[in-house]
């Protein structure tokens, strides 16, 4: 789940998913091809749909997606540590 991620997985899924959302809406595509094919939706909905998805660019569908929201919530609000580890460590124990 999203919020087992750690801060740099949330991170980097975010930014892999807004790099290739052009990728994620043909994906999404398909898979309403596959339900149509698979008698799961109909004619009328299978066009529907696609013409929402096509609506707008993939950049703003993406955007707009339950995961990115998600992610969007719990990347900024991260705080991030100090990059404080084995140097000062040792510099401490000197």
């Amino acid at each position: 789940a999203v919020d087992d991620m750690t801060p740099s997985h949330r991170a980097h899924l975010l930014g892999w998913l807004r790099r290739n959302a052009a990728r994620m809406v043909d994906h999404v595509a398909r898979s309403l091809d596959q339900s149509y094919w698979r008698n799961e939706i109909t004619w009328e909905d299978r066009a529907a749909r696609l013409a929402d998805l096509t609506a707008q660019p993939a950049a703003v569908w993406i955007e707009d997606t339950a995961l990115v929201r998600r992610l969007v919530a719990l990347v900024p609000r991260e705080p991030q540590l100090p990059r404080r580890g084995l140097l000062d460590r040792i510099r401490r124990n000197r």
